[in-house]
């Protein structure tokens, strides 16, 4: 089984309703987006010869789905199945519902077709000669008890020990191609936000890349973190597909779509995916132009059928230049898909320095660069120079 082809999903988030209305036909948008984009991806891996499918973490958005939403996912699974691709994954962080309850996954697991698997537990398995290893997202109290040698350690150093013995075990297998599926940040890859995860961070766990490719995978497929990315492409392959849609208006530039690796070359490609656009306006207001400014971009944007929001900075003693209610108006009036809201952020302090305005100029070069930056025209600040001149004079 060594020729073949195995895509790497994104993080599913199934019935996600973020941003969500009814269409027409009495159906959430959201949801129809997101079947539209896994009717997509089927027809990619099908079209691509793919075997396998690895979806790693956060299938589901809400860990406790109703039973009518954990039936369709099951039947997804299914038609993977009809279709000869077989389904293998792992639990995310939005699937486990707390310690001592029952992973969704597994219910899916049992019903999903016995072409398709989802580990909730460290382990390993294998399909022909590819081993595959699980390293799921747990929660601190489960990994602090998988090895009581490990608890003292930090939960990076813990993971990457057991991804250690992981990997010993498939030796033990004599599989030809190992692959560590796993639910966790990874140091290096890249937020939504454009945060660089870092251990030293303290912010969550996050694994160390440079350990981790040294352990002698020969590829890493990971879910958790939703921009798409490759962090090594080869010996081993390591990547995120990130998430099948947009689910948050912060994830508004980031490409929606899934990997593709071909086992006997090594080498990926990215299957983009169709998905909702969104816009965030994000301004400064300090005074009326910057105002007019913003309607004026508003006014020139086409944002029909978009996600968009405004976002503002604006000092308190200016607060009374611009309406959140007119700014809201002005967005319904091109008529979007939904309206996320209007946010100043109000600024309770004085003014900060234009920071081209240094303590070694002279006052009348201050002044210059100051009338500049609020856009005086230049009869004005020749005005105030000679004023100034005779003043100090």
């Amino acid at each position: 089984m060594r020729n073949l082809k195995i895509a790497l999903a994104p993080d599913l988030h199934c019935f996600y309703n973020t941003y969500s209305r009814l269409n027409k036909d009495g159906k959430s948008y959201r949801e129809v987006e997101w079947q539209n984009s896994v009717d997509m991806m089927l027809k990619k891996c099908i079209e691509k010869k793919v075997k396998i499918i690895v979806v790693p973490g956060d299938i589901f958005t809400n860990p406790r789905p109703t039973a009518e939403q954990v039936l369709k996912v099951a039947t997804l699974f299914e038609r993977f199945e009809k279709a000869k691709i077989r389904v293998v994954g792992v639990a995310g962080n939005h699937d486990i519902g707390g310690v001592g309850t029952k992973c969704m996954n597994d219910v899916v697991s049992s019903i999903g077709g016995e072409n398709y698997w989802c580990e909730t537990d460290f382990g390993v398995s294998s399909i022909g000669d590819i081993g595959f290893a699980y390293l799921p997202f747990v929660k601190n109290a489960a990994l602090n008890v998988y090895n009581p040698d490990y608890a003292n350690l930090e939960a990076s150093e813990q993971l990457m020990r057991i991804s250690k013995e992981l990997f010993d075990k498939l030796n033990e297998m004599e599989v030809r191609t190992k692959i560590l599926i796993g639910h966790w940040s990874i140091q290096g890859a890249v937020s939504s936000s454009g945060r660089a995860l870092d251990d030293k961070d303290g912010i969550e766990v996050v694994l160390p890349l440079k350990e981790l490719a040294g352990q002698g995978w020969d590829a890493c497929m990971f879910g958790h973190i939703h921009k798409p990315q490759v962090l090594k492409e080869a010996n081993p392959f390591i990547a995120y597909s990130g998430a099948i849609q947009r689910i948050d208006i912060g994830e508004a530039k980031d490409a929606r779509g899934f990997f593709i690796y071909d086992v006997k070359k090594k080498t990926n490609e990215f299957i983009e995916l169709p998905a909702i656009e969104m816009k965030s306006f994000n301004r400064t207001i300090a005074s009326e132009d910057d105002v007019k400014s913003l309607f004026d971009e508003i006014e020139a944007s086409d944002i029909n059928g978009k996600i968009v929001q405004v976002k503002y900075d604006i000092n308190k003693s200016d607060i009374e230049l611009i309406s959140q209610k007119d700014v809201a108006r002005a967005l319904t009036a091109k008529n979007p898909r939904y309206v996320v809201g209007v946010f100043p952020r109000i600024l309770d302090k004085t003014r900060q320095r234009d920071s081209s305005i240094t303590e070694s100029m002279d006052n009348i070069a201050a002044l210059k660069k100051w009338m500049e930056a609020k856009k005086y025209p230049e009869s004005e600040f020749e005005s105030v120079r000679d004023l100034l001149k005779t003043y100090v004079s």
